[in-house]
């Protein structure tokens, strides 16, 4: 009796794990969708690479956004760099980082919101960094 409530047991777990990450996928699809039906392209940096997740940043209609990306998929060297970001503009929050071309062009990174730094701004990044 105790090995058939066991059993029981595992394939109702079974069957709740495949529940919930059907409904990630679900969750992942409607995202990419929603991005690709009302599409805008801007630029996003990426802030400091965290152990699973690095958060990047970008400006819409004035706005400032925070997504997240994979940790695995950038590399230290992107850190703090310029990247294009798709985004929907029904649901400006959905969007997704190209990570495959650098943006060095400072007219069109200030075109996406970001502005330039001052000299004390430039020093505490500088001294954030020599500490991390």
């Amino acid at each position: 009796m105790k090995e058939i409530k066991l059993f029981i047991g595992l394939i109702l777990f079974l069957i709740a794990l495949f529940f919930l990450i059907n409904q990630k996928n679900d969750q992942e699809r409607e995202k990419e969708e929603n991005i690709n039906k009302h599409r805008f392209i801007t630029v996003g940096k990426l802030k400091k690479k965290g152990r699973h997740h690095t958060d990047y940043v970008y400006y819409y209609d004035g706005k400032k956004y925070i997504g997240t990306v994979k940790s695995p998929m950038v590399g230290k060297s992107q850190q703090h760099k310029y990247f294009y970001v798709s985004l929907s503009t029904v649901n400006p929050e959905l969007s997704r980082i190209d990570l495959s071309g650098q943006i060095i062009d400072t007219a069109q990174i200030h075109s996406s919101g970001f502005r330039e730094k001052t000299m004390t701004e430039i020093l505490n990044d500088t001294m954030s960094a020599i500490n991390d």
